[in-house]
């Protein structure tokens, strides 16, 4: 059997792993708003107030720190969701004619926000609303009384104000063909309008680049904040850019049919998301404007080739959520560079978090990855030295560490496929307990949950071997091949 040492520093800490760092995504591509979140008051799916009752259950057990919403689409006008009688459109951003009714607009998205206790982040969109619009949804959103706006929201259900604090201006804006020029123009339009009530500091996002492609991305921020930087500067608070792994060409395989080659090739196309976060940070940091700014990922994951049947759907296999451990351990490890990270979707469209069938709603193993994970948020970054040796051109074990009240939350992954690896863990100079363990793996790197088996991969307690009277400070455990696993060490 394979072996290896884990060793973990509680008094060598580098900083707060933010608990934004854990968001989530929500839109209105494929079914993800409809009917993935919202049934309506009339369906026979168990619901609270039209929100499907399992997808709610679920994220009010992940607690997402901050769940994003970009409307229905480019063409989303905040207007047409509100009040009773709502007119539906149709639209064909992202592929094919689909009609938006509007039943999950600003009220239902933000108590469904209310209910699961996430801080919502609005993505308006900059191509087709003007700026007084988007102010009059900041006003009707958050403004307490007194107002035509304000007074029309109060009579839409909701007297107290939403207090949104995120506002992202613009959703994807190189890709929506926006130069940096054009971009930098429209937002200083837009912000200049975005109002700031009394006791209240909105947090406006300035939508930046894809970050696939790394040069064309640090050319396209360089030269926004170049552009913000001329004659007055605009409030600027965040700089959202996104990061998806494209396996859209199935060069990685499929969803659920890849080789043992494709499989650690998307491991590690996936860990090109650190180079993204390291050279935009850096640009940031070059400008005045941009050194107080935070850095955010508004949207990551893997996109697998699409679905026919259901749009935007794919399947969430092992594969994937060893991607998903693998990114946000790589996340903490940048914690002083990068303050929020959001999953690009919750629900069905692209790795998600759940998918629904029917009245039946099912978590994906990227769904108990982040749930395994919560106790790293807010959390101070340790020091922690993996010795493993590689597996597919990556490292065998690699991981986080965070300690927050005494406790060390340690998370592992084993990246390779086929061999346990047994590793002792210590905490120098430390009296420990273990608390908790869990590992999520499975049948396999297809593996997956589905309608008929839902809890195919689910997380299992484990114990691993702990013998105090011969070393206080450590213990082993052998982690099962493709397996992320989370201990809890509490400190004596």
């Amino acid at each position: 059997m394979l072996s290896a040492s884990i060793s973990v520093f509680p008094r060598e800490p580098l900083g707060e792993i933010s608990p934004f760092l854990h968001g989530q995504g929500l839109e209105g591509a494929g079914e993800g708003a409809s009917p993935g979140v919202w049934v309506g008051q009339e369906s026979e799916i168990p619901h609270q107030n039209g929100v499907r009752l399992g997808v709610l259950q679920a994220l009010k057990q992940l607690e997402p720190p901050v769940l994003r919403w970009s409307g229905a689409g480019d063409s989303y006008n905040w207007r047409d969701g509100i009040g009773a009688q709502r007119p539906t459109r149709v639209s064909n951003h992202h592929g094919g004619d689909s009609i938006e009714s509007n039943a999950f607009g600003s009220h239902e998205f933000l108590e469904l926000c209310r209910d699961v206790s996430a801080q919502p982040w609005i993505g308006a969109n900059l191509s087709a609303a003007a700026p007084r619009e988007i102010a009059q949804w900041a006003e009707y959103c958050n403004f307490a009384g007194g107002t035509t706006l304000s007074e029309e929201r109060i009579g839409n259900g909701s007297e107290k104000p939403f207090d949104v604090r995120f506002w992202g201006l613009g959703n994807g804006s190189d890709g929506g063909g926006f130069s940096p020029e054009t971009y930098a123009a429209q937002y200083r339009q837009f912000e200049s309008v975005f109002p700031k009530f009394a006791a209240q500091n909105p947090f406006l996002i300035a939508v930046g680049p894809d970050g696939n492609d790394s040069k064309q991305s640090a050319t396209w921020t360089r030269q926004l904040l170049q552009n913000f930087e001329k004659s007055r500067a605009p409030r600027f608070q965040g700089l959202d850019t996104r990061f998806t792994t494209r396996n859209s060409g199935a060069q990685f395989g499929t969803a659920t049919e890849f080789s043992l080659d494709e499989y650690y090739g998307l491991l590690s196309e996936s860990l090109k998301i650190g180079e993204l976060i390291d050279g935009q940070r850096e640009i940031l940091n070059a400008f005045s404007i941009g050194r107080e700014a935070k850095l955010i990922l508004g949207a990551w994951g893997i996109e697998h080739p699409q679905n026919e049947e259901r749009r935007g759907w794919q399947p969430g296999t092992l594969r994937d959520a060893i991607c998903a451990a693998m990114t946000l351990d790589s996340l903490h490890h940048k914690a002083g560079k990068i303050w929020m990270a959001n999953l690009s979707q919750s629900v069905h469209a692209g790795q998600s978090l759940l998918h629904t069938f029917g009245d039946v709603t099912v978590k994906t193993p990227t769904f108990h990855v982040f749930d395994l994970y919560k106790r790293h948020r807010g959390g101070q970054l340790l020091h922690a030295d993996f010795e493993s040796g590689e597996a597919g051109g990556l490292p065998r074990l690699s991981g986080s560490a965070s300690l927050q009240n005494g406790v060390v939350t340690l998370s592992v992954v084993n990246s390779g496929a086929k061999s346990p690896v047994e590793a002792t863990i210590s905490l120098p100079g430390q009296k420990i307990e273990i608390v908790a363990a869990k590992e999520l793996t499975g049948d396999g790197l297809a593996a997956q949950n589905t309608l008929e088996n839902p809890d195919a991969l689910a997380p299992g307690e484990i114990t691993p071997s702990f013998d105090a009277s011969a070393d206080a400070s450590s213990f082993t455990h052998t982690f099962a091949p493709a397996s992320v696993t989370v201990f809890l060490i509490q400190l004596n």
